[in-house]
Formats: C-alpha cells, structure tokens, sequence
C-alpha cells in the first residue's frame, strides 16, 4: 500500500510541476505578458525549487513526514488555485514560487519516505520501481496540459483538475504506515 500511496502521489507532483514549467512561456503570452518576463518565472520557479529542497530536507528530520508531504501537497494546490485566478505578473510570480517551494521538496521527501518505510538499503530498489510509476505521468502531463488548452483555450481546466487530485493525494496521506518497524519486501511491480 504505501508504495504505491508514494508512487501515485509523487507521480502527481512531478506531472503538476512538469506541465506547468513546460507550458508556462505560452501561458504567460495568453495573459499578454512578455517571454522574457515568463523566462523570469521560471527561474523563479527553479530558486523556489532550490529552496524547498533545503526547507523539506530540514523538516523531515523533525517532523513527521506525513505532515511535510500534506503540507507540500497543499502548497502546490495553493499555488494551482494562484495560478487559476492570475491577472497579473506578480500573482504569477507568487503562483510560481509556491509551486518551486513545494515541488523542489518532492526529492529530498521521497527519498526519506523510502529511508523510513523501506530501509536505506532500499532506497536504489524501490526508487527505481517507483520510477515506472512517476515517469509516465511526468512525461505525459506537458503535451496533456497542451491538448486541454488546445480543446477549451484555457488552461483553467487544468489547473481545476490538478486541484482536485491533489486534495485527494492529501487524504490519502495519512494512511502512508509512519515509521519502520520492519521492513515491506520489495517486489518487482507487475
């Protein structure tokens, strides 16, 4: 349960973050900004990254760490609903810092999720399963957030739809098994 809870999740996060970083010089000029002010966010976005690596690497040593994936979660769903209701460039830079803040700690969090249910003599196994999971969805989610453009002329129905999946990852959250009391086996998936 807990891998695929983790798989399934972080796969979300990953797409979200994707689509949207991919898709952000185009959404940017739907909204009659420049590219090179959209070149601007995503740095803005890579920075805030940087920094949520950091912020979630020092919270998962001290809190638990189902309260840094749902606080995460909700940040990234904090910023969707930004980015929905964006009218200006600041609200866009403020959209992207969240979204870099709360999608730059994925990394550091997976591979803690993994150290504490798995064993770190795990981590390599079950990363590397997991990775089946995450990359489709990761891959996908650009040409998706495209196509849903392409289909309504706005990226709001995006934006809507990863809200909903990430408030319900959120209620799933809880039900990742805290703690290693003894070890899952790790099983090729298929």
């Amino acid at each position: 349960g807990n891998f695929w809870l983790i798989a399934l999740t972080l796969s979300l996060v990953f797409s979200c973050s994707t689509a949207i970083s991919s898709n952000l010089i185009p959404f940017v000029l739907d909204k009659n900004i420049a590219a090179s002010q959209g070149a601007l966010l995503i740095s803005i976005i890579s920075g805030a990254g940087l920094a949520g690596k950091l912020l979630c690497a020092g919270l998962v040593d001290r809190i638990d760490f189902r309260w840094v994936f749902a606080s995460m979660l909700s940040a990234l769903c904090v910023a969707m609903f930004c980015f929905l209701h964006a009218q200006s460039y600041t609200m866009l830079a403020v959209s992207c810092f969240i979204m870099g803040i709360s999608s730059g700690g994925a990394l550091p969090l997976w591979g803690a999720l993994l150290a504490r249910i798995y064993g770190p003599d795990n981590i390599g196994r079950v990363m590397g399963l997991m990775t089946f999971i995450i990359t489709p969805g990761t891959v996908l989610s650009p040409p998706l957030l495209g196509l849903i453009f392409d289909r309504t002329r706005s990226y709001d129905y995006a934006f809507v739809m990863y809200i909903a999946l990430l408030i319900v990852a959120m209620v799933f959250v809880p039900r990742i098994r805290a703690g290693r009391e003894k070890a899952e086996p790790v099983r090729a998936v298929g």
